[in-house]
């Protein structure tokens, strides 16, 4: 258990996206110069160095999305971040804070995933529990996403479990930095799952409900994982996708590019169809490199 818990800093695992633009950029011109002088045409070197250019932009533009900058991952002896400038806007101190801040009745666990461990809260109702109900967040975020949602939960006599995702909060770091989109997770959920029957009395309900990556992992781990689909009542999705694919895509497609990037003019987002295409391309290559 120790060699899970002496990781280095989140930071030094992470390539950053300058690093990931300029070195390949280097490489580019390069290769550019080196097609000029083989072929003698200024045109060659040129319609390089664009498809060249526009793969690194995408690389950059991918491992955004698989690293997001928000993401916090550190060591278990040092906790959760606390630093509100590196968390999400909305979340409150009392959110920062976690289960102590509104009085929830829980208990620290530790959950055993393929030799690491996913660290998370098990939030008790004041009476009798109806279910337990499984917790899964968005890619970047942690298990404090849910302590608004608890309230509601917990009121109506449902036990809470919400966990860090692996390379998320202070969960053990497994593979590459960073968030497969669901491909890897939906393992978490199943060892999540796998734990949450194992701790229970004979015959409680389990209910998976997650957001966005957290949302598309459960969705996986009902349909793939042979214990889930029989000790699971049901999965409440919010916003799922199908594949990284199609959530590059949409975030790619949609109207943040159309009227932040774009302002509006069709031109100009006709224009970045290639970028488009290549960052969509580069998200599946990336979490293809992490299987």
């Amino acid at each position: 258990m120790s060699e899970n818990r002496s990781r280095r800093p989140f930071a030094d695992a992470v390539p950053s996206s300058t690093g990931r633009l300029l070195r390949p950029i280097f490489m580019v011109l390069l290769a550019s110069i080196g097609g000029f002088h083989a072929t003698g045409s200024p045109f060659i070197g040129v319609v390089m160095f664009f498809f060249a250019m526009i793969g690194a932009l995408a690389d950059v533009f991918a491992n955004i999305i698989l690293v997001p900058p928000f993401l916090q991952n550190g060591d278990v002896n040092s906790g959760l971040c606390m630093d509100k400038a590196k968390l999400p806007t909305y979340w409150d101190s009392a959110t920062i804070c976690g289960p102590s801040a509104f009085n929830y009745r829980y208990s620290e666990v530790e959950i055993p995933m393929r030799g690491k461990f996913l660290r998370g809260w098990l939030i008790r109702p004041a009476g009798a529990s109806k279910a337990i109900i499984i917790l899964s967040h968005g890619a970047g975020r942690d298990r404090r996403t849910w302590m608004r949602h608890c309230k509601f939960l917990i009121a109506n006599g449902y036990t809470c479990l919400t966990y860090d995702s692996r390379n998320h909060g202070i969960s053990d770091r497994y593979g590459a930095a960073g968030t497969s989109l669901g491909v890897l997770e939906w393992h978490d959920v199943a060892a999540v799952t796998r734990w949450a029957k194992e701790s229970s009395p004979v015959g409680t309900k389990i209910v998976l409900m997650g957001t966005s990556t957290g949302a598309s992992s459960s969705i996986i781990a009902a349909a793939a994982d042979e214990l889930c689909a029989s000790s699971v009542s049901c999965v409440v999705a919010e916003n799922p996708f199908t594949s990284p694919g199609e959530l590059a895509a949409a975030l790619t497609d949609g109207p943040g590019m159309r009227t932040m990037v774009c302002r509006g003019n069709a031109t100009a987002y006709a224009a970045l169809l290639p970028i488009r295409v290549a960052v969509t391309a580069a998200v599946k290559a990336q979490v293809g490199a992490r299987l």
